[in-house]
């Protein structure tokens, strides 16, 4: 009897605080507010304080990048899609003065509060980037501080599982031609963005791997004071494999391992900003090596805002690119917090400024990096200097769908796409009808390369009619060869050499096209005549992992057309050198003769001296 009043009586209580809290809910603010101030407000009920407070004031709730909705990615809101995510990376075991870029997340959040406090509308840009677009902050991945490896792979995996989400708004038409569009992504698929907040720039080196897994390797737009290409002997002496990757050789691993396109005769990878001593000049030709071209800080005295802009846009053209920013690109006048500073930099306007006249490039993700806040000033300029070169970025971005018209190409193009793709049915279709259970690949890759070097070949010939007069390769070896047999023969004959012919100030050049053949599987079969249900799983399987290993082929194949005009260059180079030898050897020859003529018409006025006496 005691029991059941006892339990009665609870029930009782319960039931009051529950009727007491459902009498307040219009007291708290709701979950589905509106995002700017000047459009909502809510009045405190029941205290002395009657006035109108905003719904989203920047110094309520918990503080997110430029207040935007916080999305737990990695936890409950992993099916949560967007199309743009701030994402804080707290790494900075890789620096190499001052550390403490492990609070630059926590730091730019901070200083962004007030972006979207008037609404967040981009004059020069005539954008607001907060109003069509799904954009979330994921927070932090989580980077253990104890053993840089693995924490290198969590940054990795991390921005990797954001990457590979299907965005919340699909690609539409493109707004000039009405066409529609398609992706820039090399596995055929649409990704969000990401901007990545630092940590110091080692977090690079993953994120450009994760970046590698949904497009291959992309163009890269890096604004430091510092190269970050120097090879792991030369910057931290490499006492460990650990060691070997940190803040400043990450672009060198990068390159090793072909995330980055360099190589070409146009460098798709550029630096701007750099200012840094060197250990040498040998470290600008490791840069030159890893395909950057540079710009130095200082030349924006002589070229302006606008040059540097020019030169950005011809080097990275309409490819698919990585923008990373190094906060001490800007001078530590401006941006005093951050791991290495350099002083005689950018001023925050004119990186801003520069950032702008990218409006229009593909830009796919980007970061910014090395902003420590302990080394700030007490009104916080790194940190809002750090999110207003965010604010630049987001707009951009906001403004340039990731897509390409469908039909582009020329008819020429798509005739020869059409082939290939023909080709490679064709093969599939009669191996399909003889029953075999596994496609040959070496006769499928056989197949391929004899297109695309058809292709290749009729594509040079529309857009070269004169290749065929173009000097060869071959024709430079041979040349050194000669000179080099004739610079021998000179070394033991005194005699004046015979002229050489001069060395052509260009390379041969390497036939170029703009065929696309970055098709996908299901394009391939897309023409089949039979229902998709009819393949065995297992050999659509086995056929994509073939097309996956052709499409790595090609990559192969630009990479020897690459080497192959560095080898070019550096025989012009060798040539021009041994030039140089001959003329210095002439020229002593020269010398030495008009001394012992010199000698020889002193030895005659002494003898008529003699026969004078």
């Amino acid at each position: 009897m005691m029991l059941n009043v006892f339990k009665t009586l609870i029930f009782a209580v319960l039931f009051a605080v529950a009727s007491s809290h459902e009498d307040h809910d219009e007291d708290q603010i709701p979950l589905g507010y509106i995002k700017y101030p000047y459009q909502a407000s809510y009045r405190l009920k029941d205290t002395a304080m009657q006035f109108p407070v905003t719904a989203d004031s920047i110094f309520s709730g918990i503080t997110t990048f430029a207040k935007l909705p916080w999305v737990q990615c990695f936890g409950s809101g992993k099916d949560v899609s967007f199309d743009i995510a701030f994402l804080g990376a707290p790494f900075d075991t890789g620096t190499s003065y001052r550390p403490g870029a492990r609070f630059g997340p926590a730091g730019i959040r901070a200083g962004s509060r007030r972006l979207t406090l008037y609404g967040g509308y981009n004059v020069p840009l005539a954008v607001n980037p907060f109003e069509n677009l799904t954009i979330v902050d994921c927070g932090d991945i989580p980077v253990t501080p104890y053993d840089n490896a693995f924490a290198i792979k969590q940054i990795e995996e991390g921005h990797k599982t954001l990457l590979h989400r299907t965005p919340a708004t699909k690609l539409g038409r493109d707004s000039v031609s009405g066409e529609e569009l398609v992706t820039l992504a090399a596995d055929g698929k649409e990704h969000p963005r990401v901007i990545t907040l630092g940590g110091d720039h080692t977090i690079v080196l993953p994120l450009l791997r994760s970046i590698h897994s949904a497009y291959g390797a992309v163009s890269v737009i890096h604004f430091d004071s510092h190269l970050d290409t120097w090879k792991p002997s030369v910057f931290g002496g490499a006492p460990s494999a650990q060691a070997e990757i940190n803040h400043g050789t990450y672009f060198y691993w990068a390159s090793k391992e072909g995330l980055i396109k360099n190589g070409s005769s146009i460098a798709s990878v550029f630096h701007g900003a750099i200012r840094t001593t060197l250990s040498g000049l040998a470290d600008y030709e490791n840069d030159d090596k890893s395909g950057f071209q540079r710009i130095e800080a200082r030349e924006i005295d002589t070229i302006g805002t606008d040059g540097i802009i020019k030169k950005i846009r011809e080097t990275v053209g309409d490819k698919p690119v990585y923008l990373s920013i190094d906060i001490d690109s800007i001078d530590p006048a401006f941006a005093p917090a951050t791991g290495t500073p350099e002083t005689g930099g950018w001023s925050t306007r004119e990186l801003r400024a520069i950032l702008r006249g990218l409006d229009g490039l593909k830009i796919i993700s980007a970061d910014i990096v090395e902003v420590a806040p302990a080394y700030d000033t007490n009104a916080e300029l790194t940190t809002m200097a750090a999110a207003d070169v965010l604010f630049e970025v987001l707009s951009v971005m906001a403004k340039t769908p990731l897509g390409k018209v469908a039909n582009s190409s020329s008819a020429e193009e798509a005739f020869l796409h059409n082939l290939l793709s023909f080709r490679v049915v064709s093969l599939f279709l009669s191996v399909r009808e003889t029953g075999l259970s596994v496609w040959p690949p070496i006769i499928s890759v056989l197949f391929w390369l004899l297109a695309l070097f058809r292709s290749t070949l009729y594509m040079s010939s529309r857009e070269n009619p004169g290749m065929d007069d173009a000097p060869q390769p071959r024709s430079s070896i041979e040349s050194r060869r000669s000179r080099m047999s004739r610079m021998t023969s000179n070394s033991f004959n005194m005699e004046q050499p015979e002229e050489t012919p001069s060395v052509p100030a260009v390379p041969p050049s390497l036939p170029e096209t703009k065929l696309d053949l970055s098709f996908s599987f299901d394009q391939i079969i897309s023409d089949m005549k039979f229902d998709e249900a009819d393949i065995d799983p297992k050999k659509k399987e086995q056929m994509e992992k073939r097309q996956s290993n052709v499409m790595r082929l090609t990559e192969e194949n630009e990479k020897l057309n690459a080497e192959l005009k560095a080898m070019s260059e550096r025989l012009a180079a060798a040539e021009r050198r041994t030039q140089a030898i001959l003329a210095a050897r002439e020229r002593k020859a020269k010398q030495q003769l008009e001394q012992i003529n010199s000698s020889e018409g002193g030895q005659h006025q002494q003898q008529a001296s003699a026969h004078a006496f």
